[in-house]
């Protein structure tokens, strides 16, 4: 069996800036759905990065020197941060779902 030739080369995708217009146009009706669904990333993500820059100061501040009730008080803080994105998460996906 013979290996052709265009599969050893990689080809370019014809109609490039149509073929995006063109899924662009689908989309458009659905603007402020694209635009709740983009928040709601950037709620999940700020709520990771949040809940990862806040472990060396609980771990430093409360964990070390054995202070419970700050370490109460900030790991709920730090369960809220993460429930907002658990609930950005789901939200987002509900969403998506409807525009498929």
């Amino acid at each position: 069996m013979k290996r052709s030739e265009t599969s050893d080369k990689s080809v370019k995708p014809r109609e490039t800036q149509k073929t995006l217009g063109r899924l662009i146009s689908y989309l458009a009706g659905d603007r402020p759905l694209l635009v709740v669904i983009f928040v709601m990333i950037l709620i999940s993500i700020s709520a990771d990065l949040a809940g990862s820059y806040m472990l060396r100061p609980i771990i430093n501040d409360y964990i070390i020197p054995g202070d419970i009730p700050g370490l109460v008080s900030i790991l709920t803080i730090l369960g809220v941060i993460y429930l907002g994105g658990v609930v950005a998460v789901f939200i987002r996906s509900i969403l998506l779902n409807r525009i498929a």
